[in-house]
């Protein structure tokens, strides 16, 4: 499997053999890092070779957007009532 770069990494369960005409399922876990931009669409290569024979098939896959935030609680003044209060947050 060829994967966009290092970020990336993929691992793939296939045959050790296939004879002419059978065929085979192959099960493959690409993981998609963090630094991947949503709404791209990289290119994954599954890569089948053999006896001097070599096939490419190429998958576009769409990067999803994830509409979360997480935060980390860093400072936080105590707070009265009708007075403001100021939080400091990690995004």
């Amino acid at each position: 499997m060829e994967v966009p770069n290092e970020d990336w990494s993929s691992t793939c369960t296939a045959p050790s053999t296939l004879t002419p005409g059978a065929s085979s399922t192959i099960w493959c876990t690409v993981v998609i890092p963090l630094s991947a931009e949503a709404g791209s669409e990289p290119v994954i290569t599954l890569i089948m070779e053999g006896e001097g024979i070599v096939i490419r098939d190429p998958i576009s896959l769409l990067i999803e957007q994830v509409d979360r935030v997480e935060w980390i609680l860093v400072s936080q003044a105590t707070a009265h009532e009708g007075y403001p209060a100021t939080l400091q947050i990690e995004i």
